[in-house]
């Protein structure tokens, strides 16, 4: 789908290449927090039903070898455990491009587009799954105090050991408030990153596997292993013809950070010879273990 955007585009095929290949490239940038998460996403549109099982993720136990019993060829006790989720969401993102706006405008023009719509989208999901444990009222809480501090973020880590939650292999999903409250008490230059890896902010390691900042429809934060939160996805392909009998374009692309799938709709509008492009994602979330996670709320700011 490579398309030269050193030219301008001379059809609308090729301006919708260009605008949906830049897309899938930041859509998989922003969705990188989904990575923590419990998922099955599949681009199997003819899979039936409106429900995907989803594997809980889960680490194994370190343990001895033991030479005597050659525990190498003992089987493990351990069971798949999985969940049903319901794809119960669907998001769309759409816009109307005309041969003369194809004509006149810049390829920078397709490609910042995509970038803002991918971002608008990629929130759009993110405030979905943030809203799951908070909304599901996991039992497991603490508290931030109102002014955020390193060691108070660092204490996050203790907590959730208390709770039996590895704090390596989970990580910390924070507000935007608290988020660049934590940024701002570290004298720390705010760059717009909103993913810490490795758990190290500024120098300082915080103990989690990751740091995410939330979009900014998140009310509360929270720590989470992978099988706090369980995610499906699968292919939409139900578009309609128009009532002028437009012909219709369907194209499957995998963003491939989280194999999550987006359905390419392209209608042509035969009378304006306009296109209706859309782009749109069928997914689920769902609360899996609610002991995976610790709800952290805050001391009133």
């Amino acid at each position: 789908m490579a398309l030269n955007t050193a030219t301008n585009p001379a059809t609308l095929e090729a301006g919708v290449q260009l605008y949906s290949t830049k897309f899938i490239e930041e859509l998989s940038a922003r969705l990188i927090p989904v990575t923590g998460f419990s998922r099955n996403f599949t681009s199997d549109f003819t899979l039936p039903g409106v429900k995907l099982e989803v594997p809980f993720l889960v680490a194994n136990t370190a343990g001895d070898y033991n030479a005597s019993t050659n525990n190498f060829a003992t089987p493990t006790v351990d069971t798949l455990k999985s969940c049903t989720v319901a794809l119960g969401e669907h998001p769309i993102i759409k816009f109307t491009v005309t041969p003369e706006m194809v004509a006149q405008f810049q390829p920078i023009h397709w490609e910042r587009k995509a970038q803002m719509n991918a971002i608008e989208l990629a929130a759009a999901i993110l405030g979905k799954i943030a809203a799951v444990p908070v909304s599901n009222k996991v039992t497991q809480t603490t508290q931030l105090p109102k002014d955020i501090t390193i060691p108070s973020v660092i204490e996050l880590a203790k907590v959730a050991d208390g709770y039996n939650i590895n704090p390596r292999l989970a990580n910390l999903y924070l507000t935007p408030t608290d988020y660049y409250d934590l940024l701002k008490s570290m004298e720390y230059r705010i760059t717009g990153q909103t993913v810490i890896t490795n758990g190290d902010l500024g120098g300082v390691d915080f103990g989690f596997g990751s740091i995410v900042c939330l979009p900014t429809s998140a009310t509360k934060s929270f720590i989470a292993l992978p099988d706090l939160v369980m995610l499906a996805s699968k292919p939409y392909l139900g578009a309609t013809q128009g009532p002028g009998g437009d012909t219709i374009v369907e194209n499957i692309l995998t963003e491939p950070t989280t194999g999550l799938t987006v359905v390419e709709t392209v209608v042509r509008d035969t009378a304006t010879k306009a296109r209706i492009h859309n782009l749109d994602a069928w997914y689920g979330a769902e609360l899996g273990n609610p002991k995976a996670g610790v709800i952290v709320t805050r001391a009133e700011v």
